[in-house]
């Protein structure tokens, strides 16, 4: 009787070793879309919205382009020039802001993760 006690705790032990197992790597195992298009995201800068269209193809930005037409001139409509060009220059949205013009500087990394969660991924999704 006492060998068979000891046979069913260990097996109670490796299911749950399994189930603990199992449950730790389980956000691996969620698979990311693989993405390919044209997604755009807005949000308000210091003027008015700042719009930026990602191209993506298989999850990887090829191409990123910003319009400010009402942010101040001479700062933040060339942050938000900068801004997108160190993005398809990174293939990435996670750039710094520009110095003195942080609000279109914010404005712009907001519109593009909008234009990243319309295409149903994530910053860490990329390649």
């Amino acid at each position: 009787m006492a060998k068979n006690n000891k046979m069913i705790l260990l097996a109670a032990t490796a299911a749950l070793l399994v189930v603990a197992v199992v449950a730790g790597t389980y956000p691996s195992w969620k698979s990311t879309p693989v993405v390919s298009g044209e997604y755009t995201g807005s949000a308000k800068g210091m003027g008015g919205d700042v719009t930026v269209t990602l191209t993506i193809e298989d999850n990887h930005i090829t191409d990123v382009t910003a319009e400010g037409k009402d942010e101040t001139k001479g700062l933040g409509d060339k942050a938000v020039a900068k801004l997108a060009a160190a993005m398809k220059e990174g293939a990435t949205v996670d750039v710094e802001t520009v110095s003195g013009a942080t609000i279109s500087s914010n404005a712009t990394i907001e519109a593009a993760k909008a234009a990243l969660t319309s295409a149903g991924l994530k910053a860490e999704d990329l390649k």
